[in-house]
């Protein structure tokens, strides 16, 4: 057989210089311009050669192919990942700035109670910038020495069990100035952390009114004594208590209609202000002594036996006319006073009514004090 009859067909051959620039585009390669299959000797490529060469080819394209398809899932994992990260980076900064514009002071709390974050709201409410704060200062370090223990056990707790210590408590903090605040503190464990995120807000003035409405709630606004509403509530207390012997003292300010019939309504609370005066420098702070009436007042005294009782009226009269002595050129004051004594087992509002009546007495029959309460 002729070398010529050995040849391949030159169909075959340029089938596979078709084929040459598909490898290329698979691989992403430019593909050269001009492709050439005769050898130096001016003859095609043998059978045998032609043969190999298309088996390489085909393995190359196969090979080629799978790269192309994990290329492709790369760049869409690579195009999935820089969306997270997009995504992550957005979330970053919404939370941030939610995290600055709440209008409540915030802080981030490491395990060793260090402040690592905080909010513009923290250096209004404190008194410290940030740069002071963060990384610097533990947060109790902001809190009233007493609360301190607590709050460090709290800490710890809630690093082993978020849900023994209360979420929510009240505290006190110290601000740069020595200003001493109330304060709300909110605490949560950052999820998969050691960290803790706290809010802090200001209750100070929200604790100022609560006091005040207490205080209302239990003092005559006129004369800043006890109300009746509180005398009668610390009667039914003694009354369940051990404080046997209780004393009950009525007094009553004489002339208090004819003052504000005649001098008008603001004589007659000048009369009622100055005569809870004058029970302040007899009793304590802490005893019960209360306007329970336009006109009356009333002592509660436990524990004082009768004798004791008609001793606390006489110096209820000493302070009257040292008041007396003192009140020129306003209309002396004047009272008719009162008083029982109850064991255990009476009731004290019986013991208040006959305290009442014995007031009475004196104010229609101007009766000595030791007669009037026998």
């Amino acid at each position: 057989m002729s070398g010529f009859e050995n040849r391949v067909p030159e169909s075959r051959a340029f089938g596979l210089l078709a084929l040459i620039p598909d490898l290329y585009s698979l691989g992403g390669i430019a593909a050269p311009g001009v492709f050439d299959v005769t050898p130096n000797d001016g003859s095609l490529f043998s059978e045998i050669a032609m043969t190999e060469l298309e088996k390489s080819g085909g393995k190359l394209v196969s090979e080629l192919t799978e790269l192309r398809i994990r290329i492709s899932e790369l760049e869409e994992s690579i195009s999935k990942l820089k969306q997270l990260e997009e995504d992550i980076k957005e979330s970053e900064s919404l939370y941030r700035t939610i995290f600055e514009t709440t209008g409540t002071a915030m802080i981030v709390i490491e395990e060793d109670m260090v402040v690592s974050v905080a909010n513009a709201e923290v250096e209004t409410i404190s008194g410290y910038s940030k740069d002071e704060i963060v990384g610097k200062l533990k947060w109790v370090d902001f809190i009233v020495p007493g609360d301190r223990e607590k709050m460090a056990e709290y800490h710890r707790f809630r690093r082993i069990n978020p849900k023994v210590p209360p979420k929510s408590y009240e505290s006190t903090m110290i601000d740069r100035n020595g200003n001493h605040k109330d304060i709300m503190i909110t605490v949560a464990v950052v999820p998969k952390t050691k960290k803790t995120i706290a809010s802090i807000t200001d209750i100070t003035e929200r604790k100022r009114m609560e006091e005040q409405l207490r205080y209302l709630s239990t003092h005559d606004a006129l004369t800043g004594l006890y109300n009746r509403a509180y005398f009668e509530e610390e009667m039914s207390r003694l009354e369940r208590g051990r404080h046997f012997p209780v004393s009950i003292i009525m007094v009553d300010v004489d002339g208090l209609k004819t003052t504000n019939d005649s001098l008008g309504h603001a004589a007659g609370d000048d009369l009622l202000r100055r005569t809870a005066q004058v029970m302040k420098t007899v009793f304590r702070s802490e005893d019960v002594v209360a306007r329970i009436g336009g006109d009356e007042f009333s002592v509660l005294l436990p524990m004082t036996e009768d004798h004791v009782a008609a001793h606390v009226v006489s110096r209820i009269k000493a302070a009257l006319a040292v008041h007396n002595e003192g009140s020129s050129p306003k209309p002396p004051l004047s009272f008719s006073i009162g008083f029982a004594t109850g064991d255990k087992g009476c009731l004290l509002a019986h013991v208040q009514n006959e305290a009442d009546r014995n007031m009475y007495r004196e104010k229609l029959f101007g009766l000595d004090k030791g007669q009037a309460n026998k």
